[in-house]
């Protein structure tokens, strides 16, 4: 079991979405991300700039976002953005946090309103596309980004998973998927044409109980990816997910579900990650967890698991990503060598 740190926050989109309720069009990078981004982040992470005494600041982290070949170099330590996947772009997560957790950004300055953090997070899930945009080049000869630590993607045998589970889903109707919907959740395709199904509550999230929950049944055979995050869920209500036998990523994080709910997330065999960061579970939980033989990714920062629960979980299940920690980030390298030479003098 390799335990990494990096924030959990919510369970990321595999591919570009279809949308099959949601009235919002795709979201388009320079009038729609770009202006946000320029006005609250690019005086900490645009091009490196002289203060009042000559000296010269780097972008903070290492990171650019004033192009896109920056954006994609990353900052040191982690990835700002990798299509599809919130939980590895590094900006999402940053900015989804609490804002008195010191990881938050912008650390200075004006804050990200709710609808830009809900652009930028539905941006990165449609693929995070930049159009025609490409803003700063990034200079010929500029030194490569700082080496991140590898990762194991969480979807590399997603294709082949896919038409695995594709092929013995049922169809629905474009209405069944309207219906089971109704006026909270959003349901879309994972890919275009698609059978299997993504599900979440954005912005009705308190709304969203254990009677909301099992309103899904007429689609449960079809969703894969179930986004449950920050609602009023309970320990019962998740006995609905024993009718997802499709389902392979579940978000709990920050909701009230305890050891006895995660029983019933034994008979999810094709479940791949699981979100609990937040949560009030504890090593008693770890014991359901070892029994999902298909289980890649386990988020468990900020639950009452301990780290005796994780090393006998390592034991079961070697394999097994847990992310424990936040991130912390590194000091630029250009600060360091400069550092250097400073004291040689």
């Amino acid at each position: 079991m390799r335990v990494f740190a990096a924030v959990a926050l919510t369970a990321s989109t595999l591919c570009a979405q279809a949308p099959a309720t949601s009235a919002q069009g795709k979201v388009d990078f320079a009038s729609d991300v770009l202006p946000f981004l320029e006005s609250k982040c690019f005086s900490c992470h645009g091009e490196p700039k002289r203060d009042a005494k000559g000296k010269l600041k780097e972008p903070k982290g290492g990171l650019r976002l004033d192009g896109k070949d920056w954006i994609l170099r990353g900052g040191d330590g982690e990835d700002a953005v990798v299509a599809g996947e919130l939980e590895e772009s590094g900006i999402y997560r940053r900015v989804a946090l609490p804002e008195d957790d010191p990881d938050f950004m912008p650390s200075k300055g004006e804050h990200l309103t709710a609808d830009e953090r809900d652009t930028l997070k539905r941006w990165i899930e449609e693929g995070a596309s930049f159009g025609s945009w490409t803003g700063a080049a990034v200079p010929k000869g500029a030194p490569k980004a700082a080496s991140r630590p590898t990762i194991p993607k969480l979807q590399s045998p997603y294709h082949s998973l896919v038409q695995k589970l594709e092929s013995s889903a049922p169809k629905l109707s474009p209405r069944a998927i309207t219906k089971a919907a109704g006026d909270s959740a959003q349901i879309t395709a994972i890919a275009p044409r698609s059978k299997l199904l993504r599900v979440e509550f954005r912005a009705s999230e308190q709304q969203t109980d254990d009677k909301r929950l099992a309103k899904l049944k007429t689609v449960a055979g079809n969703v894969t990816q179930l986004n449950l995050a920050r609602t009023a869920v309970t320990d019962k209500g998740l006995a609905a997910l024993t009718k997802m036998p499709r389902l392979t990523r579940l978000d709990l994080h920050e909701t009230g579900i305890t050891d006895r709910g995660i029983q019933h997330l034994k008979r999810l065999r094709e479940l791949r990650s699981l979100n609990l960061y937040g949560t009030d579970v504890t090593d008693e939980a770890l014991a359901t967890v070892a029994q999902l033989p298909s289980l890649e990714t386990l988020y468990v920062w900020q639950t009452k698991i301990t780290a005796r629960g994780l090393a006998e979980l390592e034991q079961r299940n070697p394999k097994l990503r847990v992310v424990s920690k936040p991130v912390w980030p590194a000091a630029p390298q250009v600060e360091r060598d400069q550092g250097r030479r400073r004291r040689r003098r």
